[in-house]
């Protein structure tokens, strides 16, 4: 069998190399992606309880520590729903609530209308759990407000 190691112009018929599409959630997008939580109203990956978050991310069949994580910290949360999508993971959330407030929105009105606001006035002003994710709303719409103005 002659020129059996030849290059050829032929396509391969095994399998294509595949790299699944790379998906990027800013953190803000996150918190406020809702959870369906069973007999309940759904509730947003911030404000969702340790065990609430817990028993939703092993109904999404993602690999997580079989005796549980009892304490899952805002950056743990992302972390974990970010490597699920970039694994090929369909995590399923909620749909918003149509009444539900754009707190990006209410964000930018706080800091037209009080533009010293601390992390703790957003917190406040946006019903938010902790100061981590009032700062990244904080510093989005303020990159915002600067492009409207600039």
């Amino acid at each position: 069998m002659q020129g059996t190691s030849d290059r050829t112009n032929e396509v391969s018929a095994g399998l294509q190399s595949t790299k699944a599409e790379t998906i990027s959630l800013e953190p803000w997008d996150i918190a406020e992606k809702l959870l369906p939580i069973a007999n309940g109203q759904p509730i947003s990956v911030e404000l969702a309880s340790d065990a609430q978050f817990q028993a939703w991310i092993v109904a999404q069949g993602v690999p997580v520590d079989d005796a549980g994580i009892a304490d899952w910290s805002f950056d743990d949360r992302c972390g974990v729903i970010m490597y699920a999508l970039s694994c090929g993971i369909a995590l399923q959330f909620a749909e918003a609530a149509s009444e539900e407030p754009d707190k990006l929105l209410m964000a930018m009105e706080l800091l037209r209308q009080k533009p010293e606001a601390t992390d703790e006035d957003v917190r406040a002003a946006l019903g938010l759990r902790t100061h981590g994710v009032a700062r990244m709303w904080k510093v989005k719409a303020r990159d915002l407000l600067a492009q409207e103005g600039a």
